[in-house]
């Protein structure tokens, strides 16, 4: 046992074999024994393409955007991707929300350029929407 998590998953602590055999026990176990016998893919280094991550601690930020006035202008600011909301990767929807997230900023930006609404009410748009990607 170990509480720092990055000695925990570094390589010296992780047996690549055993973890290999997990993964084909749990791909064994969800698939009823109906998955084929299937190598894994090589990394970069020739070894089998199979790693744990730690997901005890995730990060999504207070907000998605800002505005701030400088020198009489107005500078909208906004985060994406994984600094935005550090996916779960388990769930399968860490590369949907980056992109819903990119697409939801990409939106409020053509609405800040359209000069149409208010900016407090477009951030507020935008920060319910990013509320509801988050869940």
């Amino acid at each position: 046992d170990n509480e720092d998590v990055s000695q925990l998953l570094s390589s010296q602590n992780v047996d690549q074999e055993a973890l290999c055999r997990y993964a084909q026990a749990a791909a064994d176990f969800a698939t009823n024994g109906k998955l084929p016998a299937l190598n894994f893919a090589k990394n970069h280094r020739g070894e089998e393409d199979i790693a744990m991550f730690d997901f005890t601690s995730l990060y999504s930020s207070k907000c998605s955007v800002r505005l701030v006035e400088r020198m009489n202008r107005y500078l909208l600011m906004g985060i994406v991707g994984d600094s935005l909301h550090e996916p779960f990767w388990p769930t399968g929807s860490g590369c949907a929300r980056g992109f819903l997230g990119v697409l939801d900023t990409a939106w409020l930006v053509r609405e800040y350029g359209l000069n149409q609404r208010g900016p407090l009410e477009m951030i507020a748009e935008r920060e319910s929407i990013y509320r509801l990607l988050a869940q």
